[in-house]
This record gives C-alpha cells, sequence and structure tokens, in this order.
C-alpha cells in the first residue's frame, strides 16, 4: 500500500520483497486510487466480487489487519487500497487480487510482521493450488471434441472419466433449446445406466423422462376409422426423452468451461510424428480464428460431418425415399381439452406406448413426452429433395402445412389429425442413412454418433449408439492409455463397427417395409393384407444386438 510518503512506501515495498524468494519469483504493484486512477479502477473492478471481503478472510490474517490499523472502522470506504499481485508460474501468469479488508485514510502506514507473514503463508497456499493444477493439465492427454450434440457431451464425459482433458467446439452460440433433426426420442435400457453413471443425482434422468414400456405396431384405416394390433411387446422398458432435456442434463453435468458455444470448427491438420492434431475454429462472436492442439480429435459434427468427408471425400449419403413430418404438442393448461381427451381415448396407452401406426406405403410414431407434450411422426414417400443448404430438415411454409393437414386427413383417425392440425412450428426431416464404414479413425481422429454411422431412425438406434459410442470409447482410452492411443482407437473400431454396421442396415430395411417399398427378398408390405409372418421384422426386439452390452461395460 502507498502512503502519501514515498519513503515508508519503499519501506513497505522492501519488506515484501525481501520475502518473495521464499514461495515464487513474483512481483508487487502497490495501488492507491490518488496515486494510479486507471490501475485502482481496475481493482476495484476485479475485487466487486464476494471472494474476497473482511468476513472471509483467514483468521490470521484477519488479526493482522487489525494490529496493522487499529483504527480502522468498518464501513468508512472514502479510500479503498488494494493490493495487485503478479505471479509468473511457468507459461501461466495469475492475476491475484485481495482485499485487505480494511478501509484506511491516507496517512503513513507501515505492516507489521504478523501481517507480512500472513499474507505470505496465504499466497504460498494459491501458489501452491495453482501449481498443482498446472501440473495435471500439463500431465493429462487431451481430446478437442467437434460437436456439442448429446454423442459430442456423451464422449466429454467418459473422456473425462478416462482422464482426458477435454474441450467442445460447437458453433451454437448457446445452449440448444431444440434438436436439428426432432424433439422426441427413447433411450434403451443400457443407455440409461450409462447416462445415469454420468450425472451427479442419477434420478435426474427418471424425472426427466417418461416410461415407453410397451412397443406396439397397430394397422390404422383412415377411410374406415378402424385399428387393430398387428404386435405389441410389454417389455419394452425404453423411456422417452425431449431431446433438450437429456441434453441439457449431459451439458449441466459437465465441469464448466468444457463447452464453448459459437465456435465453428474450420480444419484440421495431423502432425509429421501422429502424436498431435491442432485445430482451428472460428470465434462468432468476434471473428477471431484460434488454434487448438490436442491429442486426439473426436468428430461428432453428425450426419454431414465435414471431418468425416476429409478422409471419404466420395461418400454421400443415401436417400431413403422418403421424409419425416415432425411436431411436438404442448397441451400444457389444456390437458382436458376436447383434442387432447379425443387423443387419450383413441391412444389409451399414451404416457408408456410407443406407438406405431401403419397405413398403405405410410406409417407414424406417436408418444409422450415430459411436460405435457406429445410427439409424432409422419413418415412420407416422395423423390428426393434439392436442399438448399448443409441439412437435411427444412422450414416450411404455410402453404406446405395446410396441404399436409388435408392429406393427413385422408390417412389418419380423427383424433390424431386434430393433434398435428394444433401442432406449433411443424418441420420436414429428409430420412437418409450410409452404407457402413469399413473404419471410423484415421491415425488420432476418431468418428462417434451420426458421423461414424448415419441412420435412418426407425430402430431409435441414432442417440442410443452415440451414448454408446461414447462409453466404449471411453473405457479404451482408460484401458490403453493414452500412450497407446492407436491400440484403444483399433479397440473402439473393433467393438462398435461391427454392431453399428447390422443395426443401421437393419433400421432400412424396417423402414422400407413400414413404407411400402421394395426389397429384394419380400413383397411390398401392407398391413392391410398381410399375415403375421410378414410383419414380426417391425418389432423393436429384432434390432440386432437388441439387448447386447459389450464386455468392456460390464
Amino acid at each position: 500500500m502507498v502512503g502519501s510518503r514515498s519513503t515508508q512506501t519503499m519501506s513497505a515495498q522492501l519488506n515484501f520483497q525481501n520475502l518473495t524468494p521464499s514461495f515464487a519469483s513474483c512481483s508487487f504493484v502497490w495501488v492507491n486510487r490518488l496515486c494510479n486512477v486507471p490501475a485502482h479502477n481496475a481493482a476495484k473492478l476485479a475485487l466487486s466480487s464476494s471472494c474476497f471481503s473482511y468476513d472471509n478472510l483467514l483468521p490470521p490474517l484477519r488479526l493482522a489487519c487489525n494490529a496493522d490499523c487499529p483504527s480502522h472502522q468498518k464501513g468508512n470506504n472514502k479510500h479503498l487500497t488494494c493490493c495487485l499481485l503478479t505471479l509468473k508460474l511457468n507459461s501461466l501468469t495469475l492475476l491475484c487480487v485481495h482485499k485487505l479488508a480494511i478501509h484506511i485514510f491516507i496517512y503513513p502506514f507501515q505492516f507489521t510482521k504478523p501481517f507480512i507473514e500472513s499474507y505470505i503463508h496465504f499466497l504460498q497456499i494459491i501458489i501452491g493450488v495453482e501449481r498443482k493444477k498446472e501440473r495435471e493439465r500439463d500431465m493429462k492427454p487431451k481430446a478437442v471434441v467437434v460437436g456439442g450434440s448429446i454423442a459430442g457431451v456423451s464422449c466429454a464425459h467418459t473422456l473425462i472419466l478416462a482422464g482426458w482433458d477435454v474441450v467442445v467446439l460447437e458453433k451454437t452460440c448457446e445452449p440448444i433449446k431444440g434438436s436439428p433433426t426432432g424433439a422426441g426420442l427413447g433411450l434403451d435400457p443400457l443407455s440409461q445406466r450409462l447416462i445415469q453413471s454420468w450425472l451427479d443425482d442419477p434420478e435426474l434422468l427418471y424425472s426427466s423422462t417418461l416410461p415407453l414400456t410397451i412397443d406396439m405396431n397397430q394397422a390404422r384405416d383412415g377411410e374406415k376409422e378402424v385399428s387393430w394390433t398387428l404386435t405389441r411387446d410389454d417389455n419394452f422398458n425404453f423411456r422417452a426423452a425431449h431431446w433438450a432435456d437429456l441434453h441439457g442434463l449431459l451439458y449441466n453435468a459437465l465441469p464448466p468451461n468444457i463447452l464453448l458455444w459459437g465456435y465453428l470448427f474450420l480444419s484440421f491438420c495431423i502432425s509429421e510424428d501422429k502424436t498431435s492434431v491442432k485445430i482451428k475454429a472460428k470465434v462468432l462472436e468476434t471473428d477471431e480464428e484460434i488454434e487448438i492442439v490436442g491429442n486426439l480429435l473426436v468428430a461428432a459434427d453428425g450426419s454431414l460431418s465435414s471431418i468425416r468427408q476429409s478422409f471419404l471425400p466420395g461418400l454421400k449419403l443415401r436417400y431413403s425415399g422418403y421424409c419425416a413430418w415432425r411436431g411436438v404438442f404442448d397441451f400444457s393448461g389444456n390437458e382436458n381439452s376436447e383434442t387432447v381427451v379425443g387423443i387419450r381415448n383413441s391412444y389409451p396407452e399414451l404416457g408408456k406406448c410407443l406407438y406405431f401406426d401403419l397405413g398403405s406405403e405410410t406409417h407414424s410414431v406417436f408418444y409422450e413426452l415430459p411436460n405435457k407434450r406429445l410427439n409424432w411422426i409422419w413418415y412420407v414417400n416422395q423423390p428426393e429433395p434439392e436442399l438448399k443448404r448443409n441439412s437435411v430438415t427444412m422450414k416450411v411454409s404455410s402453404e406446405m402445412i395446410q396441404k399436409m393437414h388435408l392429406e393427413a386427413e385422408k390417412v389418419w383417425v380423427p383424433e390424431f389429425v386434430r393433434v398435428i392440425q394444433e401442432t406449433k412450428d411443424p418441420f420436414l426431416n429428409f430420412i437418409y442413412d450410409t452404407n457402413p464404414l469399413e473404419q471410423i479413425f484415421w491415425d488420432n481422429v476418431v468418428l462417434v454418433g451420426d458421423a461414424a454411422h448415419p441412420t435412418t431412425p426407425h430402430g431409435l438406434r441414432s442417440t442410443n449408439m452415440s451414448v454408446l459410442d461414447a462409453a466404449v470409447l471411453g473405457k479404451c482410452l482408460a484401458k490403453n492409455g493414452a500412450e497407446n492411443l492407436q491400440a484403444a482407437l483399433r479397440e473402439y473400431q473393433t467393438t462398435r463397427l461391427p454392431v453399428v454396421s447390422k443395426q443401421v442396415l437393419h433400421a432400412r430395411r424396417m423402414g422400407r417395409i413400414k413404407q411400402g417399398l421394395v426389397l429384394p427378398d419380400r413383397e411390398a408390405f401392407d398391413p392391410k393384407n398381410s399375415r403375421s409372418e410378414d410383419y414380426q421384422e417391425v418389432q423393436q426386439k429384432n434390432m440386432p444386438f437388441f439387448d447386447d452390452v459389450p464386455l468392456l461395460l460390464i
């Protein structure tokens, strides 16, 4: 602190400078508002937090402060004096701002020995903690995850558990409130257990989801307004989640500053010795381009992955032959409306059942979500569209929505049609997948989620495959260690590729059957004229590896 007399200022500085070799290489700047207004204002701004106050000082330091200024009166803020301490710790510069918790008048002031000893002890603690953190950061391998969707945040959880330092780059500028490909999803029992293991409070998953204990396929005749059950599985044991709810659970359970919002991935470069990868990204808020160096690049950037494209430039997504109208009907506050009462009468097991309604060359999906919402999907055969941007979804005009409403009246029962008509902001999702990839890692770059296996949604696989990808990748990295990165990625690929390949192809087949499209080994499916053996394939439990748990996770 500086008084009005320069000799006493020098004395105070020398007292501290003589003690500095005992704890670190450092420098002191004593700031008084009358001596250096800009520096004092900066210090005052830093001190606006509640971190440093008279009430939370260490007892020895508080006593020392009182000894140094016995005439101190709490509340007299005529002159606020503070201390800025800059510590040099290798490449880290730490600016500690410590409020001395006393308000003094500008008069000669001499530090006492108890104060100096207490303050030095306080600084030693800070330095020790920061040095420990820095050593831990230097020792940990670093992974950069591109894509902050469910696949990306799941990988962040599992890689942190494996002992990695993780940063996730997400181009969206704020926490995601909705999914680019829909709002509803189903979690299988294994995904439920994995996600619960990543949450501080595992019960949060159950309070944020609804049970899907029944998988039901039923034929619907919109003209005659009748339906009948084709298949029913009462041991389904999935749970229904809203995409944004699940993403929020996973994101909020991460340590702070792991996910960087508003960072657009630009490119990457693998080092010659294959031990590191340099990622370039743009900070959208400032247009600044930055570089991040890590040991591993995890591509969780979706079905249109630009990272995958750099290794497989000739790979094209395969159009399924149909699109999906999607929407979420929010009936909160209208639980007793004619629409809600009617739909519950027509679908009496909403809240626990995953309904598939099959018509001629079309089908729909219908189930309840938490917080009084109904998720619906209607698949419609049509030629491949010309999409104007790098997306598989399309915003639709009011004219398109009106036309869809009229078509729905010809196909579905009136209760379901009313739900569709009263849904705000429905959208179109064009259904693509790819033939299974032969590999999903190159050097120290690995694909996860839809980047590794774009799939149609008919087996409820997309989210579940992403969660399991993350879990297996984390276990492989923990088992093999960063020094054996190639072995870890090879084990990940060996474990996941056979499973996801069969599941992608099975989901494709399910979709074509339900849409009445041609398959080489069977006639087009029509639920109105089919035998029981014709529609067994549409049950979810027939998905390959449906109940499989990888040995790594047991």
